[in-house]
């Protein structure tokens, strides 16, 4: 795996190559036209770069670097 000061000049730079697709542009939308995608933040400590391959999405900035927390929950560790 690319440390993350390569991972940040990829995202910096809108450079997809090596990454992963997380929700294809064909993916099936929900009934308000819109298409979800749950995140696992597994990995306490981790910094994952998030952003749109689509058109120019990320260099009009659509994307968000997300800084996993090994003390905050969306969800409840115990009920998933």
């Amino acid at each position: 795996m690319a440390g993350e000061g390569t991972l940040q000049a990829a995202y910096d730079a809108c450079d997809f190559s090596g990454s992963t697709t997380l929700v294809p542009t064909d993916a099936p939308a929900n009934t308000d036209g819109y298409t979800s995608y749950y995140l696992p933040c597994t990995d306490p400590g981790a910094t994952l770069f998030l952003s749109c391959s689509v058109s120019s999405h990320c260099a009009d900035g659509q994307k968000v670097e997300v800084r996993v927390s090994s003390s905050e929950r969306v969800f409840n560790a115990t009920d998933g």
